[in-house]
């Protein structure tokens, strides 16, 4: 079995892991269970750089921003509604710290928010690949949690969505898609080629969030290789979903790719 606590240790840069066990302990003390989430997960799989750390807390987040500012984290966002913390750790470590939710839509788009288990949290996440956890609590500590069969997947390098309703209910997954799929190599499975065309042909992205548009234009922003997936959404008309004036051909291609 592997030893993914191993693998977190050596795979996290010195800050990144003091920022979790930052977090750990403070959840802990709180009596909250805590969890390595999403694309975190799937970076120290599949040997990609570590960004950013994900974290999902079973519980309020929220009521754990006083111990964690005084355990030396900054606060750099809330999201209320979500109850998620955006967090700059000791060393300028980007972090989230999120509450374990599940998501229902009454229009795409739009989600409602309640708290949940990290099983059923996992359950509302877009890809396979992001919808594992790595438990960080006592007789836990070390599981991978992963329903969706997210390794295999990582070990066949494509992107499939977890249902049938993905690109309708959260519109920004077909702009996501785009940005993973140049971001690693990797081709959307053919169902979810298939999901991703019906969702493009039906014009689905007329629903995208400013939340969701905000979120990936950050996510842009903080690429390796920016041009290389500004190239990959500009082809899909995607560009211009995320700012009418974002084009390549206002952009000085040749300084953004140094």
């Amino acid at each position: 079995m592997p030893d993914y606590i191993y693998s977190m240790e050596t795979r996290l840069t010195p800050d990144q892991q003091g920022g979790v066990n930052l977090v750990q302990e403070i959840a802990r003390n709180a009596g909250l269970n805590l969890y390595l989430t999403g694309g975190t997960i799937r970076d120290l799989i599949t040997g990609f750089p570590i960004r950013d750390v994900d974290l999902s807390v079973q519980g309020n987040p929220l009521k754990l921003q006083k111990e964690l500012e005084k355990a030396g984290l900054s606060v750099q966002g809330v999201d209320e509604e979500l109850r998620s913390l955006h967090l700059l750790m000791p060393g300028n470590v980007r972090a989230e710290l999120n509450m374990t939710r599940s998501e229902s839509y009454d229009k795409p788009g739009k989600a409602i928010v309640t708290p949940a288990t990290i099983n059923e949290d996992l359950r509302r996440r877009d890809f396979t690949v992001n919808a594992m956890a790595l438990s960080l609590n006592p007789g836990s500590r070390g599981l991978l949690l992963d329903p969706f069969n997210g390794m295999a997947d990582i070990e066949a390098k494509v992107l499939r969505v977890l249902h049938n309703y993905a690109f309708l209910e959260e519109p920004v997954r077909l702009v996501r898609a785009i940005r993973l799929s140049a971001r690693f190599h990797w081709p959307l499975e053919d169902r979810t080629q298939a999901r991703y065309n019906s969702g493009k042909e039906n014009n689905y992205i007329e629903n995208i969030s400013k939340r969701a548009i905000g979120y990936e234009l950050e996510q842009l922003a903080h690429e390796d290789d920016p041009l290389t997936i500004m190239r990959a959404l500009d082809k899909e008309d995607w560009l211009k979903v995320l700012h009418p004036h974002l084009s390549l051909a206002k952009i000085d291609s040749g300084e953004l790719g140094q």
